[in-house]
């Protein structure tokens, strides 16, 4: 009976997690040509063993953010594309992909990242033309080797510059 132990939950909140909730993934880019002007890679969270386990270090993640770096420095507009397993046999397929971010930021060149912005946005040019862009949208990454691809592309709204 000593191994039935229920404890009361405390009147105060319980220390907060051993390890840092800020993660860098290491991502392999795939070299195959796409025919598109973005770029296509997954992510893969750990086997969960039992050491992993014991560690913490399998379960699931939230990506909560995502940062870029571009040649570019000035205003660019992006979109981010996300779908849960791999994005092989899936390339062209838009049905297959949720739109996560999309937004006109303002590229800081090879040597930065350029975060993605957080907040929905709204931009009115005239009278005729509107933007409305998703700001980034938290995704998770399913434990024990779940994986989530992403598309992240620019487009060519801002190529001249005015």
């Amino acid at each position: 009976e000593a191994d039935n132990v229920v404890e009361t939950p405390s009147a105060s909140p319980s220390e907060p997690p051993s390890r840092s909730f800020d993660q860098i993934f290491d991502i392999r880019i795939d070299p195959r040509p796409s025919a598109s002007y973005g770029i296509v890679f997954s992510v893969r969270t750990k086997r969960c063993d039992e050491e992993a386990a014991i560690q913490q270090i399998c379960g699931t993640i939230l990506i909560n953010a995502m940062s870029f770096v571009t040649l570019h420095e000035g205003n660019l507009e992006y979109m981010v594309y996300s779908r849960l397993g791999p994005y092989e046999r899936f390339l062209g397929r838009d049905n297959s992909w949720d739109l996560i971010a999309s937004g006109q930021t303002i590229g800081k060149g090879a040597k930065e990242y350029t975060r993605m912005l957080e907040g929905d946005t709204v931009i009115d040019y005239d009278s005729n033309t509107r933007m409305e862009y998703v700001g980034f949208k938290p995704v998770h990454v399913p434990g024990d080797r779940g994986m989530r691809s992403f598309y992240v592309t620019l487009t060519k709204r801002f190529t001249q510059e005015s």
